[in-house]
């Protein structure tokens, strides 16, 4: 018997054994499960839950992650996490920064660290606006021309090009909005 305070906040059969996550269809990260997972693995010492939230975190890191230029993808348009929708997001990043950091704490496995710091450089290096300080709110999939109001390349096109070749096309939009809520 659960109480009603205890992990999962949603239905369980919302929960996806197999791929992590919730749910069977597009799949978003919800860092704010993942902190109540780990809290309540701290708090009960409950091996079901952080079994839950590395498989999550693993998913994520394989199929969200950008492994050129870091950051995480806003969500899967599949299941199993395996294909991205392309733009990135700060309030995404940040969160789920907190997310891999708490798992390598927990756990002390180097795979998180690294997921850690790919979204740290890529906040740095993308998103963060380093004449005024703070971070930008996101970047946009898809190289797009302004004037013409077209798209030039789309993302799944763009992020499957090597870094060098990515940048021979300009680099997709960067709204440089600085939000309060996801700066704090």
């Amino acid at each position: 018997h659960r109480d009603r305070h205890s992990f999962p906040t949603r239905r369980s059969s919302d929960l996806d054994p197999v791929h992590g996550g919730f749910g069977t269809g597009a799949k978003f990260p919800h860092a704010g499960a993942m902190e109540l997972a780990f809290a309540e693995h701290h708090a009960r010492g409950d091996g079901t839950v952080l079994e839950f939230a590395e498989k999550t975190l693993r998913q994520m890191g394989k199929g969200l992650l950008d492994a050129e230029e870091g950051g995480l993808f806003r969500y899967s348009v599949t299941r199993e996490w395996s294909v991205p929708h392309y733009e990135k997001n700060l309030d995404i990043n940040a969160a789920c920064l907190r997310n891999y950091i708490d798992a390598y704490r927990i756990t002390g496995k180097k795979e998180y660290a690294d997921v850690a710091e790919s979204i740290i450089g890529y906040m740095m290096d993308t998103l963060s606006d380093r004449e005024k300080g703070g971070f930008y709110g996101s970047q946009d999939a898809d190289i797009f021309d302004e004037d013409k109001q077209i798209i030039l390349m789309d993302g799944e096109e763009y992020y499957r090009l090597p870094p060098g070749e990515r940048r021979k096309h300009g680099i997709p939009r960067i709204d440089k909005t600085i939000f309060t809520n996801w700066n704090a």
